[in-house]
This record gives C-alpha cells, sequence and structure tokens, in this order.
C-alpha cells in the first residue's frame, strides 16, 4: 500500500514549494532595506520580544486573587446531589 506514502510525498513536496516561495519573498523584501534600516528593525523586535518576556514572568509571580468567574465546583457525588432516607439495599425504596 504505497498510496498513503505517495500522497503524504506529493504534501510534502507541495508544502516545501510554498515555504521556498514565502521565504523568497521574505527575503526579497528584507535585501531592499538599508543596513541601518535592518539594523533598526532586528533591534525594535528583540525589544519587543524581551517586554513580551518579561510581561509574562511578571505576571506569574505577581499575586492576584482569583476571579469570581473562575471558580471551580466541588465535586459532587449522588448522594450530595439526592440524600437517600433509606438503606441503598432495596432497588425500588417504598415510604409508608
Amino acid at each position: 500500500m504505497k498510496v498513503p506514502n505517495e500522497k503524504n510525498n506529493w504534501m510534502s513536496q507541495k508544502l516545501k514549494k510554498i515555504q521556498r516561495a514565502v521565504a523568497d519573498y521574505l527575503n526579497s523584501k528584507v535585501n531592499r532595506l538599508s543596513q541601518s534600516a535592518k539594523k533598526l528593525a532586528f533591534l525594535s523586535l528583540g525589544i519587543m520580544i524581551a517586554l513580551l518576556c518579561l510581561q509574562l514572568i511578571f505576571q506569574s509571580v505577581s499575586v492576584k486573587k482569583a476571579n469570581d468567574h473562575n471558580k471551580v465546583d466541588k465535586i459532587t457525588l449522588p448522594y450530595d446531589i439526592q440524600p437517600r432516607s433509606q438503606s441503598s439495599d432495596s432497588i425500588s425504596a417504598t415510604k409508608n
């Protein structure tokens, strides 16, 4: 059964062609920029990534109370929902 392998290979080749086309397009756009513009873009991207990382670290360290919207309900068992007044030996309990 070589059909799945051939399909997988065909999809892989198509994906590689698309990736190559996108990479070539972006490469041509970036190569048109001046050296100083490339440095400025690289520096600003690095600063944005660093700020994002710092924000994630500060957010995880800061102590906040949990929102009321995110409360977790207690796990309830069947006898918590409908308490049994009689023994559980009989299947159909009747009240007298």
